[in-house]
């Protein structure tokens, strides 16, 4: 299911750095400010975007898997998770937009201002850039799709498994030297009501988490038989 949703998030992140790059191949200034307006406005449609196609996803997961095959089930969780939607879009996805958009000036920023320094004329500066927002395109847009389709996901699981009154089971899902010491821990770990687990998150990429706890985590919560 998630990495449904992981291949379908690149394809929207990659789309406002894609955007930039076309600007930078094309325009004999830098960037404009409409220019940061229609970046920020793309990567904004691409979280909401990959906010409801988790939604979307869930949805499925939860009447498939879970059994949850009548009229009023299927209504219940379409409620809880469309309640669940809009929260996230609310809370997470402009902060998120925001927070992007200041990373990605400030890198460029940084290149420009180190070009100038070095004698670099504007032909050597918008190739350097060209470079590392490609870097950014492809390596960055993997990390944004792969972390915003976990945090999407998993909030709006909970929320259905914490309205409806279900145990939740924390699962670990890795298997390498980038495993989290904490998150195996929690592997296999039972809660209920508003418990948070033994590693101090109420559920896998909790927002507000540590970076450490949430980029390229892969742990799910589940319900509990």
């Amino acid at each position: 299911m998630r990495n449904r949703v992981i291949k379908l998030s690149y394809t929207e992140c990659k789309k406002p750095f894609n955007y930039l790059l076309q600007k930078m191949e094309k325009s004999e200034e830098f960037f404009f400010d409409s220019d940061w307006v229609e970046f920020n406005k793309l990567l904004n449609a691409s979280f909401t975007k990959t906010t409801v196609m988790s939604y979307q996803e869930i949805m499925n997961f939860y009447t498939g898997v879970y059994g949850f095959k009548s009229k009023k089930e299927k209504k219940l969780i379409e409620t809880i998770q469309n309640k669940a939607l809009t929260e996230y879009s609310k809370k997470h996805v402009a902060k998120k937009v925001e927070n992007i958009t200041k990373t990605t000036q400030k890198r460029i920023n940084k290149i420009v201002t180190a070009g100038q320094s070095a004698g670099k004329n504007r032909k050597e500066i918008a190739k350097e850039l060209v470079n590392n927002i490609n870097g950014m395109k492809k390596n960055r847009a993997m990390t944004i799709a792969r972390t915003e389709s976990a945090n999407s996901t998993s909030y709006i699981n909970h929320s259905s498994l914490s309205e409806l009154g279900l145990k939740r089971k924390w699962v670990h899902v890795g298997g390498g030297k980038t495993d989290r010491e904490e998150h195996v821990a929690c592997d296999n770990e039972v809660v209920e009501g508003d418990d948070d687990y033994s590693c101090g998150l109420a559920y896998p990429h909790e927002p507000g988490a540590d970076a450490g706890d949430i980029i390229n985590c892969y742990c799910l919560e589940i319900m509990a038989i």
